[in-house]
């Protein structure tokens, strides 16, 4: 009995093994689509998705998986840019604006596996003229045993936890602010770094509610622990890119299952 359990085991952590590939899809000075896949034909279904936005949000049905499986991301993503330089064309000869550029970019990128749970990062960029271009990471993380995408919600022990992962999430945003007072203005004593603090959350933080920090933010698992990354403009001025905070698995006990904090 001991020898099959064994076996069974063996079984579970071969499945959960994936093989990731990244591929370049397009890459001009203006374009890049970067596509990545693992052999786990349900998650590459959904990378391809969430690169191209072909099927409505991430339930995909029957149909638009049978499409997304067969389709030629190589020829698609060239299709699409060959659309984007024809639309600049067109708007650049109404217009009259022979300076306008535009430039779009989605990239896909193995994070890491850990334990059965894969991690792939997609960082997108766009640009159509203004003062600067917008950028977004999102992260998918895929549990490969259940076969299925987890979200911030499947990690929680219930709604009784937003509360507390917020103000962890806070804490780790007051440290942050911290960091960057002291590396930026070195002369900022205590009592200065407390007001710019203050300040800052003034300005950034408290419209957000709780629920706001919780779910419009990516997650992922890193090493030390679970870091939280936000959207430019969401939590700090687009100078700061976008902040991410670890909140150290120590301190997720009680707010995630206890599955989630075994790594």
């Amino acid at each position: 009995m001991k020898k099959l359990a064994t076996i069974a085991l063996f079984a579970l952590f071969s499945y959960a093994q994936i093989n990731p590939q990244s591929q370049e899809l397009y890459s001009d000075d203006a374009h890049s689509y970067t596509l990545v896949q693992t052999g786990n034909e349900n998650l590459d279904i959904l990378l391809k998705n969430r690169l191209f936005g072909i099927c409505e949000g991430e339930s995909i049905d029957e149909r638009c998986a049978l499409l997304l499986k067969s389709l030629d991301a190589k020829k698609y993503a060239t299709s699409l840019v060959e659309q984007s330089k024809a639309q600049a064309d067109k708007e650049m000869a109404q217009n009259g604006d022979l300076d306008f550029h535009s430039e779009f970019s989605a990239e896909q990128s193995f994070v890491s596996q850990i334990g059965n749970l894969a991690q792939i990062k997609q960082f997108s960029y766009s640009y159509s003229g203004g003062a600067h271009g917008m950028e977004h990471t999102s992260y998918i993380i895929y549990d490969l045993v259940a076969d299925k995408k987890i979200d911030i919600a499947n990690v929680l022990i219930g709604a009784v936890s937003v509360e507390p992962l917020y103000k962890e999430i806070f804490k780790g945003y007051k440290d942050m602010l911290r960091a960057d007072i002291i590396a930026s203005q070195p002369n900022c004593d205590k009592a200065c770094q407390e007001r710019d603090i203050t300040e800052f959350i003034k300005t950034f933080w408290v419209d957000n509610l709780p629920e706001d920090i919780v779910f419009k933010s990516e997650f992922y698992f890193a090493k030390e622990g679970v870091a939280f990354v936000f959207a430019p403009y969401f939590i700090a001025p687009y100078a700061m890119g976008e902040p991410e905070i670890i909140v150290p698995y120590e301190n997720l006990k009680g707010i995630f299952k206890e599955e989630f904090l075994k790594f």
